[in-house]
Order: C-alpha cells, then structure tokens, then sequence
C-alpha cells in the first residue's frame, strides 16, 4: 500500500510540474499567432509544397522520427486507416503562410482520428529559433478559418 501511495504520489507531482511548464510556454506560442492577424499585410500564402523552406522539412522528420512526405492541397493522400494505399502519403498540405521569419505550415492528417495540424516555425538566417507541432481540434481548410481561429485562439492541443 505504502508503494502505491508513493507512486501516485510520484505521479501526481510530475503532472503538476509539467501542466506548470506547459501554462508558461503559451505566450510566445499566442505572440506568434498573433503576428500572421495583426500584421496580415505581410502575409504571403503559398499553396504547393515547394515552398516548405528545407530546413523545416528537415526538423519534421526529426520531430517525427520518420520521413516527412506530404501530398500538395486538393491531391490524393490516405484520410483513414482502413484502405490502405502505400504509396499515397497521410498526410494533405492546406497551405503555408509566411509573414517574415514566421510560417505556419497547415495540413491534415490522416488515419485512425483524421486531424488537422499546425506547424509553427520561426526561421532566421537558415536556422529554426522557434518550432511548435499542434493538433487542432477546428475544422480549418481555408486561410480566413485559420486566421479566425487565432483570433479566438480556442481549441489548441500541443503536441
């Protein structure tokens, strides 16, 4: 009993610390959000994987322990995990916002719980200074919903 005791709680403090590290981080993740609304005359959109800067291709497959391939908007690619088609990727690029330094990488994924992700980066001479991977739990397929979601900035999963 006194073992169970203990590690609940071991449990439980390793869970306030990290909930505790966690609601620090946000106010630069929500300054970056708020770049792409408050200065979106800068913003210039791209719809075409080629834009993806390599360096941020790079840390992908580093964040995902995998190779990072990823089907150009409106093109084929696995939304689920019951048919299953090797060579289509699982994942759907939506688009790519650039304002400055900052991008915004917006894409779906696919499988067992078919989800969209947000991918912020901020580059500066050719290294990345800020990553941050979210789930979000919105429907988000056009660069208005993107951009109105931020400003209600709800429904955020970090990864």
């Amino acid at each position: 009993m006194k073992i169970l005791k203990s590690i609940f709680f071991l449990l439980f403090i390793s869970l306030s610390f990290t909930s505790y590290s966690q609601n620090e981080e946000p106010y630069s993740f929500v300054d970056s959000l708020n770049t792409f609304v408050s200065d979106s005359c800068n913003n210039k959109v791209y719809y075409n994987r080629i834009f993806i800067p390599r360096i941020l291709k790079k840390k992908l497959r580093e964040h995902y322990h995998t190779c990072f391939i990823i089907a150009n908007p409106n093109r084929l690619y696995r939304k689920t995990d019951v048919r299953i088609i090797p060579f289509l990727p699982n994942k759907q690029m939506l688009f790519l916002i650039k304002n400055k330094t900052k991008y915004v990488l917006v894409y779906h994924e696919g499988g067992r719980g078919h989800h969209t992700k947000l991918v912020f980066v901020e580059i500066v001479s050719s290294k990345i200074v800020y990553f941050k991977v979210c789930y979000v739990l919105a429907n988000i397929k056009t660069v208005s919903d993107f951009l109105e979601h931020v400003i209600t900035q709800k429904n955020y999963l970090i990864q």
